[in-house]
């Protein structure tokens, strides 16, 4: 392994690690206090720890896994439904914080349904690849496993599975995301000068606690 592989070993073991114990924290939690389990953000927060403490078991497998074998298959498919499930269920937090501070409207859709939708849609674009190719590690050197060739692939195969069942979805849901907190933000910031002109306004408390929201 070269310097540069095994640093970034050691990177993709430090955040995968820390990672993993901040993903468990919050699922103990969840467990142990059973008042938290009937609020509707703390259960979205917890599927978010999920896909989070998937991800870092696969990141902990390390890079420069042989090709072929079970570890590297696991670790492929792993981060690519996990990644994309985490995507999804953060996107719905934003939604529904876009839907009550922009929309001021209650929620209506119950939890179960996004369930179906955030663990679902993940495994159908991550088993899509497996068509035409497999989960590997081609490239080799210090790269994690993912979209890989086979000996019978086509040669768009890997190049149009990496962008159709991950980076398509990945970035199209950042943007939403980043789009609902950017809307949240400016409307937020007409709230504060409302708030100044007027300091008896109810909504201020409400927002100066948004502001922190990551």
């Amino acid at each position: 392994m070269s310097g540069r592989d095994h640093y970034f070993a050691v990177e993709m073991r430090i955040t995968g690690t820390l990672s993993l114990i901040a993903s468990a924290f919050i699922l103990l939690t969840y467990y142990l206090f059973e008042d938290l389990r009937t609020r509707r953000y703390i259960k979205l927060i917890v599927c978010v720890s999920i896909c989070c403490f998937m991800q870092s078991v696969a990141v902990l497998l390390g890079p420069s896994l042989e090709t072929d074998t079970f570890a590297c298959w696991f670790q492929g498919l792993t981060l690519n439904y996990f990644t994309l499930a985490c995507v999804l269920w953060v996107l719905i937090i934003a939604y529904e914080l876009y839907t009550v501070i922009i929309s001021s409207n209650i929620v209506a859709w119950p939890v179960s349904y996004y369930h179906k939708y955030c663990w679902i849609f993940p495994l159908v674009t991550s088993l899509l690849p497996l068509t035409t190719n497999t989960y590997g590690n081609n490239a080799g050197g210090g790269v994690v496993c993912f979209i890989a060739d086979r000996s019978d692939s086509p040669q768009w195969g890997k190049t149009f599975w990496i962008i159709a069942s991950f980076y398509f979805w990945l970035w199209s849901g950042i943007i939403f995301i980043c789009y609902c907190f950017i809307k949240i933000y400016q409307y937020r910031s007409k709230q504060a000068i409302n708030n100044n002109k007027n300091p008896t306004n109810s909504n201020s408390s409400r927002f100066n606690v948004l502001a922190i929201y990551p």
